[in-house]
Formats: C-alpha cells, structure tokens, sequence
C-alpha cells in the first residue's frame, strides 16, 4: 500500500505543516484558529504541489484556510433546492 495515503501521512496541523515544508509560515496563528473551524487535511502528494513561494498559489488556496473563510455569509442552499422542490426529488426552476 502507497504510504502517502496513511494516515500518519496527512498535515493536519500548523506546526505538521511547518515541520513538512522546512520553513516557518507568516501567518501561522491566522490558520492555527481557522483550523479550529475549517480543519485541514493536506496530504504528501498535494503538499508538493504547493509553489510556497506564491502565496497565492491555487493548491494552497484550497489546502489551507484563509483569513477570508471568517466571513460565512451566503446561503448553503446555493441551488435553491429548498425553495424550488415541488416533491420528494423533483425541482421545478424554470417555467418552461
């Protein structure tokens, strides 16, 4: 079996992340409490994808919580599956 997807393997921690990569992150804190409520779960494979010199970096986007992901607002019902359910699986969205 691919030691990668083990368990032991996977970055859920700040100081885990630091350890993997070899180099202290700015904003260490800022994850450290947004992991709290948005964890992590990075593994091997997706931590060598990461450019660390590019904080804005489309995998670590995705990896590591942001300072953005404080703001919850918006509507987890984003396809309006609630409001337009007619029945037990059946949406009606459009008129025609």
């Amino acid at each position: 079996m691919n030691m990668h997807i083990h368990s032991e393997n996977i970055v859920q921690t700040v100081d885990a992340l630091e350890q993997c990569i070899q180099r202290p992150i700015p904003d260490a804190k800022i994850i450290q409490r947004l992991a709290k409520k948005h964890p992590m779960r990075i593994t091997p494979y997706y931590l060598d994808l990461i450019d660390w010199d590019d904080p804005q970096d489309p995998i670590r986007k995705i990896a590591i919580p942001s300072q953005g992901e404080e703001q919850l607002s918006g509507a987890f019902d984003t396809s309006g599956e609630q409001v337009h359910t007619k029945f037990r699986g059946l949406q009606h969205k459009y008129r025609g």
